[in-house]
Parts: structure tokens; sequence; C-alpha cells
């Protein structure tokens, strides 16, 4: 199958407007392009990159702000297109000082080349203290990291984005030995194989998209934690019939909202639910749901446009 890559350039002030009308289209695989915050990001990683080339630094600045995301070329993926399109078309003329231009390119890629155009921008980093991403390419990784390794050719959900990120960093914070997880919403399975890595005894991974539940399988396999890693599809929390000692959801905040409800009554007390995918205009809607349901907040913080919250169940 081929499949075309379609870039949306918008202004920077848009780009999380339009992630969220994304979204609510149904499309949950996309990259976000800022150029400022590439740069910041290698601003701030400087003890990993002992020197950011000055020719990459230019090529970075010269990107126009957009939204990335590929569309299979078939009948489905026209239909796709077409509602696309015409949503885009909306926005322009509705709001045109929120959303510029809304600039479409088109480019199409074969199947074949798919893995291939990935390897040449992915590269290892580390998060936190322990944690190395590294893809399948690379062969080694620098001694005394917890190496996850991944294969972003074929998915996303490569530990690139601010959200899973924090919520890798996250679990390396509140994972101990022998405990139990769950990743709802599990998607490349990143998360999972992370929190076996970290130590978890067991991991259930639960997505609603038996592809996610496919790719969560396989990552556990690439990183040799498969009898510890647990992948079903269902819907949000309803896999889970016993408290996990640490529960991430990597998701949106309306279903977060939703888990924290179904949490409430499955969690014991002083278990942890990390949560995020969250902008930052619904913080507040995801803390006060939090707090009405049994939660207390421990931690919030923010990366980019994003936060993560992490709340503690109460004792009753």
């Amino acid at each position: 199958m081929n499949w075309n890559e379609v870039t949306i350039y918008t202004k920077k002030e848009a780009l999380e407007p339009l992630s969220g009308v994304i979204m609510d289209m149904g499309i949950s695989s996309f990259v976000v392009e800022d150029p400022d915050e590439i740069l910041s990001f290698l601003e701030e990683s400087r003890d990993t990159y002992d020197m950011v080339d000055e020719e990459l630094r230019g090529d970075i600045e010269s990107i126009r702000p957009n939204v990335k995301l590929y569309v299979s070329d078939d009948e489905e993926g026209v239909g796709l297109m077409h509602a696309l399109t015409d949503r885009l078309a909306a926005l322009g003329q509705q709001m045109p000082e929120v959303f510029g231009e809304l600039t479409v390119s088109i480019v199409s890629v074969k199947d074949e080349d798919w893995q291939y155009n990935w390897r040449e921008f992915f590269k290892p980093f580390r998060l936190g203290e322990k944690l190395y991403v590294r893809p399948v390419w690379e062969q080694t990784s620098p001694e005394g990291v917890i190496t996850v390794r991944i294969d972003p050719g074929s998915s996303f959900g490569s530990g690139q984005h601010e959200t899973t990120r924090m919520a890798l960093e996250a679990l390396e914070k509140y994972i101990f030995p022998g405990c139990t997880a769950a990743d709802i919403g599990s998607g490349s399975g990143i998360l999972s194989a992370a929190a076996a890595l970290l130590g978890a005894s067991r991991v259930t991974a639960v997505d609603i998209d038996p592809n996610a539940v496919t790719a969560t399988r396989e990552c556990a396999v690439l990183n040799g934690v498969e009898d510890r890693v647990n992948a079903v599809c269902s819907d949000l929390a309803e896999a889970l019939t016993e408290s996990p000692d640490v529960t991430v959801a990597n998701i949106f905040a309306g279903p977060i909202c939703a888990l924290s409800s179904q949490l409430s009554s499955l969690l014991d007390p002083g278990c942890v639910f990390i949560s995020t995918g969250i902008i930052e205009s619904r913080q507040d809607e995801v803390a006060s749901a939090l707090d009405e349901n049994g939660f207390e907040l421990i931690e919030k913080r923010s990366m980019g446009q994003w936060y993560l919250l992490v709340g503690k169940k109460r004792n009753k």
C-alpha cells in the first residue's frame, strides 16, 4: 500500500487548535512540527547532544509550523482526505485570523520508503535518569541505562512527542520493582514496554484499536518483556480486574476524566494514576475530575503545550 504524506501549514498559534480539530475527526496519529520547540529541545538537551550542526539549526529554523499526517492511498483514505480538506476550507473561511491560509501539501510515499523516511530523522535519546530510547537500527546504548527499543518506521508513539516523554519520565519515577501496572490507550506499546523494563512484574496494556494491540505486543517482544505485558483490545479500564499499582494513560482530557471515574472504584488507596495528553485549557477540568473521584494531585508538569497530572488514590 502507498501513502499520502499530508502537511498542513498554519500559524504557530494555531498548531494546538488545529491538532484539536484533527483529533475531533478521529485522526489520532499525526506529528506537530514547531521549529521553536525543536530548537528549545536541542538547547535543553546539551548533555545528550554535545553540539548541534549549524546547518541543521538553519534547516530547523526554515521549517514552517505545520501538522503532518499519513493517509492511506485507497478508497478509505480518499474519503478521509475529502473530509479533511472540506473541514480545513471551512476553518480558513470562518476563522482566518486564527488559522491563517492553512496551505496543504500532499506527497505520495511508497510503502517501501516508509521506514527509511523515519530512520533519516529519528535518533536515540535519553530521558530522565535511566531511560534510553533506541530505534532498532541502532546497535549500542550507553552504560548504565535502561534501553527501550522501538521500531518507529511503521507506527507513531516513538517517545519523541511531549506527552510520551513526560509519561516515560513519570513511569521512571513511580514504577517500583515487582509492582503491577496498566497502560490505557497503549498505542505503539512504548509505555508498556518501559514499565516492564523499569521493574513492573505485570503490565496490562489496553487499547480500542486492534492495530495498536498488535503494535504493543510486537514492542514487548522487541524488548524481551512479552511474558510481562498482556495487550488486550478493550475500552478504557474495562479489561482491568484488579487494582494496578501504577496506571498510565496518554490519551486526551475527555477520556481521562471518564477513566478517573472508572478507576475510582477499582484502584486501592495509594495507587498512582499518571495522565497526560492534556492541553492547557483543560488541565483544570482534569484536576477537578481527579479530585472528585478520590485522587490527590501529587504532581503536575508541562512540556510545550501539553500537561501531565499524577493522582494518588486517597484512603477511603
